[in-house]
């Protein structure tokens, strides 16, 4: 699928910023491997113009001896690539590498995808709601946040119109993974064989609103979120270390509700009497079924906004 990209493009010897016979400036176009279609064929995305050429210098620095980093922070220093190995690594998430590949100079050209702002004027967490998959499409839950950050550029690039607007940095919260890490196995074992892909969308979604439930579970899952929001939050500040903008949490279905729970249960956000009442209550009301109390973690940051939306509340409280 590489081959059929690239005849899309003029190829050629890297000319280092000359000009093309359409008399266009061109550079060495870097791609990453995206996964594979039905049949098995490759399917490869280009990374951005400055991400290649950031790439391309890397490259040759180290193939003329050069002493240089190895590693190339890109797409918006959400992933960073190793050249030695040729493998892309995300930073903020748990994920396989995937390989990169260089392949020619190709003219500027509508198919590559824009350059991103450097400097962020307002972070969001997203925390998903219940199991590994977001959509009827069955997509991941990072593939979903990638539309939405780029729903997001646009919306700022028409609104404002300028291209060098500071952007909106969208980075997901998983907390699925850790959940299901010690149960899978069993809920594999006691699952009936028939209809196996109801059941595996019970024990994979359906299921995570039910654990949530149990006080155990529960705090497993509230711990696992704010301990990953105060994780990532601590690596964007190194790799980001002139941000002081905004930080702002939404959460989707039983994210919302997870969101809600652990924000209710902040130390300046629950000094109101009935609050305090009525978490006293419910860690009576545990101590008496032989259940620990729930502990929330706090957010070592200053929350903006939080959006919640598609939730289920009615169903949980």
């Amino acid at each position: 699928m590489l081959n059929n990209i690239a005849n899309d493009y003029f190829l050629g010897v890297p000319t280092g910023g000359k000009k093309t016979k359409d008399n266009q400036e061109s550079f060495c176009q870097w791609f990453y491997l995206t996964g594979k279609d039905a049949t098995g064929e490759e399917l490869w995305n280009t990374f951005s113009r400055k991400d290649s050429v950031i790439l391309e210098e890397a490259h040759l620095e180290a193939t003329s001896g050069m002493k240089t980093t190895d590693v190339v922070s890109v797409m918006g220093s959400r992933y960073d690539v190793r050249i030695s190995t040729r493998l892309c690594y995300p930073i903020y998430w748990f994920e396989e590498p995937f390989p990169v590949r260089r392949y020619g100079t190709i003219p500027e050209c509508r198919k590559i995808p824009d350059d991103e702002t450097e400097n962020v004027d307002h972070l969001v967490f997203l925390v998903p709601g219940t199991g590994s998959f977001c959509d009827f499409k069955r997509r991941p839950f990072i593939e979903v946040v990638d539309d939405v950050r780029k729903m997001s550029s646009s919306l700022l690039s028409n609104i404002f119109g300028n291209p060098d607007t500071n952007r909106v940095e969208f980075l997901p919260v998983n907390w699925h993974d850790p959940l299901h890490s010690n149960i899978d196995k069993i809920l594999e074992d006691v699952t009936l064989r028939s209809i196996p892909k109801i059941r595996k969308f019970a024990n994979d979604s359906l299921l995570d609103a039910l654990l949530y439930m149990s006080p155990v579970y529960r705090q497993t899952i509230v711990s696992t979120v704010t301990g990953e929001l105060n994780r990532i939050y601590e690596l964007f500040k190194k790799r980001n270390p002139g941000f002081s903008g905004r930080v702002s949490l939404a959460g989707h279905s039983l994210g919302s509700v997870i969101l809600f729970d652990i924000l209710s249960h902040q130390p300046e956000t629950s000094t109101r009497a009935d609050d305090v009442a009525e978490d006293a209550q419910l860690n009576d009301s545990l101590k008496g079924a032989q259940q620990p109390p729930i502990e929330y973690p706090k957010i070592e940051f200053e929350t903006e906004n939080c959006l919640l939306w598609d939730h289920q509340f009615q169903y949980l409280s």
